[in-house]
This record gives C-alpha cells, structure tokens and sequence, in this order.
C-alpha cells in the first residue's frame, strides 16, 4: 500500500510540475527547434560550400590535365610533322642527287655522248660536203647540156648556110624539093634525138647514183662511234676520204653525156 501511495504522489507531483512548467517546456521545445534549424542550415551551407570547392578543384583539375594532354599530343603531331617535312626534304634532295649522278654516268660510260656529238658532227659535214657537191655536180651537167644545145643549134645552122637553095619557098617541087618529103627518123614511133637525150640523161644519173652511193658506204658506222678513241681517228680519216675530190669516173662523165 505504501508503494501504491508513493507511485500515486510521483505522478501527482509530476503533473503539477508539468503544470507549473507547461511554458517553460514549450519554451525550450521551440528553442530547441530553432537551434536545430540553426544547425541544419550552417551544415547545409558547410556542405554546399564543400561540395563547391571539391567541384571547383575537380574542374581545375581536368583542366590541367586537359591541357596537359593536349601539349603531350600537339608535341606528338608536331614531332611527326617535322619527321615527315625533314623526310620528304632529304628524300627530294637524295632524287635529285642520284638522278645528277645516274645522268652523268650514262652519258659518261653508257652513251659516251661526247663521240656520238663527233660522229654526228662528221655526219653532218660528210653530209654537207657531199650536198654541195651534188649541186655543183648538177650545175655543171646542166651548164653542159645547154652549152651542147648551143652547139646543136649552131651546128644545125651552119648546116643551113649550105642548104638555103632547098629551102627557098618559090622552088618547085622536083629533085631538089620534093612534093613528099621524108618523115624524121623514128625508132619505135620516137625520133632518134628524143631517144639519145633521154638515154644521156639515164646514164648522167646512174653515174651519179653510183658515186653518191660509193660515197655514202664510206660513213662511218654508229654502232663503232662510242666504242674506243682509236674510232675517232677512223672517223677523221674516212671524213677525209669523204671530203676528197670528185673521183676518175665522176669528172669524165660529161664526156660520154
């Protein structure tokens, strides 16, 4: 019972203290609360201002990381440029260097250009020398054939110096003017004159095809030109041979023309 009693007057007292102090509690809930509150918003603004600074620093750092790696690549790219540039720069100048080289050695030892200028030098003159003779040549079977049309054609009047009494217009025809002259003498339908002229002008030029060909067999050949020196004096020689005067058979042509 007494403990009954005594439980009974803890409670009793309790709830005349909470009656007493039913403000003050209110009191110190609310502050309590505002504390709370209080709190709340500084970790909340400590927590934002961390988070700010941990996003500013991991900004800063990929930055720099970035910008790190983009140097790292751009020397890279940079390096291969020049690797590339020096590359191309000594490869132009290695072509040039042996395409020089290769040249001078083909013309040196494989074209020997020096004997083939000679020989086509020797060619040249032979072939010049041997032009102008031709024309002389030329010139002179005509200077010929016309100074013997000139004799024909005197001749041809001096003969009519005998012949005029034949001649005159008044005769009557007999003895002396026939009524039926003579035809000119043919062969084959063509006059004797026709025929000793063209077969001058045939022979005229078989000799000088002959000659021209005797003369042209004497060139030296191509093959022989850049092989040795001692060619050179070959060359020389049958130039010289080339050059030589119109031979025996050449000169006595006009007689038999």
């Amino acid at each position: 019972m007494k403990e009954g009693t005594r439980e009974g007057f803890a409670d009793e007292v309790f709830k005349e203290f909470l009656a007493q102090n039913s403000s003050t509690i209110q009191d110190s809930i609310l502050m309590i609360q505002k504390i709370c509150l209080i709190q709340a918003f500084t970790r909340g603004y400590l927590v934002h201002r961390r988070y700010c600074i941990v996003n500013e620093s991991a900004i800063v750092i990929q930055k720099n990381y970035l910008r790190k790696r983009a140097v790292t690549e751009t020397n890279k790219l940079f390096d291969a440029a020049m690797y590339l540039r020096r590359k191309d720069f000594f490869d132009n100048h290695a072509t040039v260097i042996q395409a020089a080289f290769r040249g001078f050695y083909a013309r040196k030892y494989i074209l020997d250009a020096s004997q083939r200028r000679k020989y086509i030098a020797a060619v040249a003159t032979v072939s010049a020398n041997l032009a102008e003779e031709a024309r002389e040549f030329s010139k002179k079977c005509a200077a010929e054939k016309v100074a013997e049309e000139n004799q024909r054609k005197a001749a041809y009047i001096k003969s009519l110096a005998h012949q005029h009494h034949l001649r005159s217009t008044k005769a009557i025809p007999g003895v002396y003017k026939p009524q039926f002259p003579m035809s000119p003498q043919t062969i084959d339908g063509r006059a004797i004159d026709d025929i000793i002229k063209a077969e001058g002008l045939a022979v005229a030029k078989k000799a000088t095809y002959s000659v021209t060909r005797s003369r042209t067999s004497k060139f030296p050949l191509l093959s022989s030109a850049p092989s040795a020196p001692k060619n050179s004096s070959a060359l020389a020689s049958g130039a010289t041979n080339l050059l030589s005067p119109v031979p025996a058979p050449l000169s006595g042509l006009s007689n038999r023309t």
